[in-house]
């Protein structure tokens, strides 16, 4: 059975995560996974994070039976610029295969480019807690793969919140994304708005004698709403949802290494005309800070 470059790229991803847990490396002290704004290096230092992201889509409202399994591998890089600043490029990579009527259809290839800066508005640190408040704004840059990207460019401004009080870790965020900004044509789809809210609670635990290694329970309450997309100022039929995910997970962080998992399950969802519903996914990861 032939390999994917995708499949060969997990491979070796799984093999370096797994051989980098065994190195010694600072606690990261957001909670949350999924969300890159929790990303936040020290001033002149780097993080890394490499994860790969499960997800498919299945019970067609239709009678074309149709599946659709996306596999990704994203990659962030997230730099601390100034003590207040953070500037975070990410990419994805996508494997996709759409099955219809017992054919399957593969698409895979870079999608678009995100560019992000945080800046820190507000930091308590004290010996009993540390809370702290951010501003993030992130561009999408039209650079993936046709079929795969939006192309548009879209604009992407929301706040971050965290807290940390003992062992206990929480974060907040919302973002809004304006999809199409400055995009005037008629011949193309603009894909609807979203806005979406991600809140993350873990509580983590010291391992053996040292105070560098650590294991984090996370648990994750996200929803998204994702607006009509729009042809000509048209709305364009079977586009459109709102979805609720809680998702379980866990941290290990040995140093500035961490290795995380996480278990996305939908509770609710309402997609508009026929179109799939998400199954359950998830994602695996390593972070690094340099």
């Amino acid at each position: 059975m032939q390999i994917s470059p995708l499949e060969n790229v997990y491979n070796k991803v799984l093999f370096f995560s797994f051989f980098l847990i065994l190195l010694v490396m600072q606690n990261a002290y957001s909670a949350g996974i999924s969300v890159d704004a929790g990303l936040t290096p020290s001033e002149k230092r780097w993080i890394f994070r490499e994860q790969i992201r499960f997800n498919s889509r299945s019970e067609d409202p239709s009678m074309m039976n149709r599946e659709m399994t996306q596999n990704s591998l994203m990659t962030v890089l997230a730099y601390g610029l100034k003590r207040d600043i953070t500037l975070v490029v990410k990419q994805m990579y996508m494997d996709m295969d759409m099955q219809m009527g017992g054919n399957t259809t593969k698409t895979s290839g870079f999608m678009d480019t995100g560019l992000l800066i945080k800046y820190g508005v507000f930091r308590e640190n004290t010996a009993s807690r540390i809370l702290g408040a951010a501003a993030t704004l992130e561009i999408e840059l039209p650079t993936g793969k046709k079929g795969i990207s939006s192309e548009t460019w879209d604009l992407k401004p929301g706040l971050y919140f965290s807290m940390r009080k003992g062992n206990w870790l929480g974060d907040f965020s919302f973002v809004y994304t304006f999809n199409g900004v400055g995009d005037s044509s008629k011949t193309k789809t603009i894909p609807g708005d979203q806005f979406s809210i991600n809140t993350a609670f873990a509580y983590q635990t010291t391992l053996g004698e040292g105070a560098d290694k650590a294991l984090a329970y996370v648990l994750e309450l996200s929803h998204e709403k994702v607006y009509t997309s729009h042809l000509n100022s048209k709305a364009v039929r079977n586009t459109g949802e709102d979805m609720t995910l809680i998702s379980p997970g866990l941290k290990l962080t040995i140093s500035s290494f961490v290795t995380e998992l996480l278990l996305q399950i939908p509770t609710s969802q309402n997609q508009k005309g026929n179109q799939l519903k998400r199954d359950v996914g998830g994602l695996f990861g390593i972070r690094y800070m340099f």
